[in-house]
């Protein structure tokens, strides 16, 4: 069976996806990365040339969709994930959008039809509900072993002040610049909502 082609949105994830997830994948292989920043385009390039197989790097998106992938995953800018899934999943490409797929409801409702009408596959990766310590304690609700839960908080306390300047590459538009530090709810509730298996019913 051929391997399952997929392109990357986002070059700094991408290329971990390339060089440490799907480098030696049987079934699967990184065969495209988009990415909008120049320099970062050439660390792509010089990333690929090392290992086998072959890899497109694009800056234009609907080329890159047009590159023959299977699959995207979501990687760019995490307040920008809804329209570029739907603009793949209306290209008939199957989508993983690797954090936080919305930013509102109208987001919300224009994924979910998007992905009703395309009958492809859509998928959310949410790396924090996975880690060994929640799979633990979703094994303790599992077994029922803390009984009923009555209060539960989760916190996520991610300091990127050393840091800032490479994450934003100097950009004073970048998106980390206009958000609260509450932004990644899914890194504290989400594993909460996993482990107890429990939905929220309202939200403040």
């Amino acid at each position: 069976m051929s391997k399952i082609k997929i392109g990357v949105l986002g070059g700094t994830r991408g290329l971990d996806f390339l060089t440490r997830v799907l480098v030696n994948h049987p079934c699967a292989e990184v065969t495209a990365i988009c990415e909008a920043h120049a320099g970062l385009r050439e660390k792509i390039r010089s990333a690929a040339q090392a290992l086998s197989g072959r890899l497109e790097v694009f800056s234009d998106y609907d080329e890159f969709l047009s590159s023959g992938v299977d699959a995207v995953i979501i990687a760019n800018f995490a307040n920008e994930h809804a329209p570029y899934a739907i603009r793949a999943l209306k290209r008939g490409v199957h989508v993983l959008s690797e954090n936080l797929p919305t930013q509102t409801m109208g987001e919300a409702v224009a994924l979910t039809e998007a992905v009703e009408q395309s009958g492809k596959i859509y998928a959310y990766g949410e790396n924090y509900c996975y880690l060994p310590h929640i799979l633990e304690m979703r094994r303790i609700f599992e077994r029922g072993e803390m009984g009923a839960l009555m209060y539960a908080e989760g916190n996520f306390i991610n300091d990127c002040s050393f840091k800032w300047h490479l994450l934003t590459r100097g950009n004073k538009n970048h998106w980390r610049n206009f958000v609260p530090s509450t932004f990644y709810c899914t890194h504290s509730i989400g594993p909460l909502m996993y482990a107890t298996g429990l939905r929220a019913e309202t939200v403040v």
